[in-house]
C-alpha cells in the first residue's frame, strides 16, 4: 500500500516576529538597530535594503522594527535586547517607528501625502498625543483652517474634534495644491513629531541626540519610478 505524506508548503509571507528566524537575519537586524538607536548616528539617514523578489527584504525590515520598538519610552531604554550583556545603554535614544507600505498607496496621486497620513495615524494611536493635542497645537490656532484641512485628508476624527481645534472649515483642495498646504502645515507637523518622540508637549523639534523617527518603507520598488522619487 502506498504511504502518503502531507506536503509542506512555504508561503511567500514575511516572517512575523513570533516565528523563528529561519533566514539568519537576526544578526543583521540587531546591527541595523544598533546603528539607528545610537545617539552618535546623525540624521537624516537613509538605509536601502535591496534584493530579489522573495529574498526576505520585508522580513528583515520587520525584524529591525521589532528591536526598534523596544525603545519607545524615553525614560526607560533598558528594554533593548540587541546590545551585548556588558554594554552600557546610556548611548541609546528613543525610537518611534512608522510602517509604510508604499505599494498599498501606489494608486494615490501623491505618495508623500499618503506617507504623512500614515505618520499622523500612527502618532494618534499614542495616548499621550491624544491627551496633549490641544496644548501641542495651541500656538497654531491662527492657522486652524490649514491644520483642519490637512487633518481632513487623514480621515482621523475623534481625537481632533474632541479637543475642538477644528473650528475652521476644511477647504476642498485638489491634489495638485496639497503640497503647498503641507508646506504651511510643516511647522505644526514638526511640533507633533517632537511631542510624540520626546513625550513632551513643550518640545518644538526632534532632538536626534535623544530620539528619532524611523520610517520603514516597504515595497517601494513596486511603485512607478516617478512616484518613488516623490517619497
Amino acid at each position: 500500500m502506498l504511504r502518503l505524506i502531507t506536503p509542506r508548503l512555504i508561503p511567500d509571507l514575511a516572517l512575523e516576529e513570533t516565528k523563528k528566524d529561519g533566514l539568519g537575519f537576526d544578526a543583521y537586524a540587531k546591527t541595523f538597530a544598533r546603528l539607528i538607536a545610537s545617539s552618535q548616528t546623525q540624521t537624516p539617514m537613509v538605509i536601502g535594503i535591496h534584493g530579489k523578489w522573495g529574498s526576505g527584504k520585508t522580513t528583515l525590515l520587520k525584524l529591525i522594527k521589532t528591536y526598534i520598538d523596544q525603545l519607545q519610552t524615553p525614560d526607560d531604554l533598558s528594554k533593548a535586547k540587541f546590545l551585548n550583556e556588558d554594554e552600557d545603554k546610556t548611548g541609546l535614544r528613543c525610537c518611534r517607528a512608522v510602517w509604510f507600505n508604499a505599494w498599498q498607496y501606489s494608486d494615490e496621486d501623491e505618495l508623500l501625502v499618503a506617507l504623512m497620513r500614515v505618520v499622523v495615524q500612527t502618532m494618534v494611536q499614542d495616548e499621550f498625543i491624544v491627551k496633549s493635542l490641544g496644548k501641542i497645537l495651541d500656538p497654531f490656532r491662527a492657522r486652524r483652517d490649514v491644520i483642519n484641512t490637512v487633518f481632513s485628508w487623514f480621515a482621523i476624527k475623534a481625537p481632533f474634534f474632541e479637543i475642538k481645534l477644528n473650528s475652521g472649515a476644511a477647504v476642498e483642495t485638489p491634489f495638485s495644491k496639497k503640497i503647498a498646504f503641507l508646506d504651511q502645515f510643516s511647522v505644526a507637523f514638526d511640533r507633533l513629531l517632537a511631542a510624540w518622540v520626546h513625550q513632551s508637549f513643550t518640545a518644538k523639534k526632534v532632538d536626534d541626540a535623544k530620539g528619532v523617527i524611523v520610517v520603514f518603507i516597504d515595497d517601494l520598488y513596486r511603485c512607478l519610478p516617478y512616484k518613488t522619487v516623490k517619497v
